[in-house]
């Protein structure tokens, strides 16, 4: 399996040409943070470090469902009164304010579920309302250099894990007949592996559309239209300083998105945004390393760009030092 589709390899061995590409840029640009001017909304471009309350609070509101923050020194009396206040309820999402991949993101059903995760939180968290919507799209968006304009150069449907019932079998042993969703077992609770779907159900077993919960990526690109660019487009100009990143959005339908209703956005990734319609299993490896590379040089030339326009990279000692201690957090968790 780790040979043979490689969406599953070390994150570092997919990186890894990109790696020596982003040194030889830092060796160009004299700076280790070149990146850091390219989406001015966000810490670092949104490479590492950034606030994810502060990323929700630069969208367009009408977008974004509920949300309220959680200090990790939060009593659970405190989150559940701010939980009753809010205009919304069970489901909700909880997710770190500073993370990266997916790491930590968990969906909390009932008041026995929050109090529990509560007590084991070592970092802000950020609690918003579940979206119900039942389609997930990744829509990676850019202003290129020389450019007024988005375009989207990427665009990726969720298929999220599931299983289809058989009358007898449990979650967890349908699961394991299928080589690719076996893996992702640890990750599930012992709850949902019990539960025997009935026959031709199709049970839905992971709602989180994030690779390491078995999310499968499949790539969209097809369905890129002009009415869903100008749709982006009023999106993004809505938002300032933004030129290059990847929406998460949950809708309907993409009719239901172009026309702006029934929709939310859930996430906007900058710098560490990967155009995740490489990893459909049928993609190559060389083909997304193409895509990648692709990405990776709009950013050197948006970066060329707004350094021209006066924009200034971040110290050296900070970067080092933010870095690092982002990586203390990551790994803490």
């Amino acid at each position: 399996m780790l040979f043979k589709h490689w969406e599953f390899w070390p994150y570092r061995w997919v990186y890894l040409p990109i790696f020596i590409y982003y040194f030889l840029q830092a060796i160009r640009f004299r700076n280790p943070a070149w990146f850091s001017v390219v989406n001015s909304n966000m810490k670092y471009g949104g490479l590492f470090g950034y606030s994810k309350s502060e990323m929700l609070q630069s969208l367009p509101q009408e977008w974004v469902p509920p949300y309220f923050c959680i200090s990790n020194r939060e009593h659970f009396s405190s989150v559940l009164q701010k939980l009753q206040e809010s205009p919304f309820d069970f489901p909700i999402i909880l997710k770190p304010e500073i993370g990266e991949r997916g790491i930590g993101i968990e969906k909390i059903n009932t008041a026995e579920e929050l109090k529990a995760f509560i007590q084991h939180i070592n970092q802000d968290y950020i609690a918003q309302q579940f979206s119900s919507f039942t389609e997930e799209y990744g829509i990676f968006c850019v202003r290129k250099a020389d450019s007024k304009h988005f375009s989207i150069t990427s665009l990726t449907y969720k298929e999220f894990l599931r299983v289809k019932g058989d009358g007898r079998s449990t979650v967890h042993d349908l699961l394991e007949k299928d080589p690719r969703s076996h893996q992702y077992i640890p990750k599930i609770s012992n709850k949902i592996l019990q539960q025997i779907p009935e026959k031709e159900e199709d049970c839905l077993v992971q709602a989180i559309g994030n690779h390491n919960r078995g999310t499968l990526f499949r790539d969209g690109n097809h369905l890129i239209s002009d009415d869903l660019t100008q749709r982006m487009n009023t999106i993004c100009t809505q938002i300032k300083g933004f030129r290059y990143g990847r929406f998460d959005i949950k809708t309907h339908s993409l009719t239901d998105l172009v026309e702006g209703k029934n929709s939310h956005i859930i996430e906007l990734n900058g710098v560490a945004s990967e155009p995740t319609h490489i990893y459909e299993p049928h993609n190559s490896w060389v083909n997304g390393q193409k895509s990648l590379f692709e990405h990776w040089n709009y950013l050197v030339k948006i970066t060329k760009e707004e350094k021209k326009s006066g924009a200034s990279f971040e110290p050296i000692y900070l970067t080092f030092r933010e870095f690092f201690a982002y990586r203390r957090l990551i790994k803490g968790r």
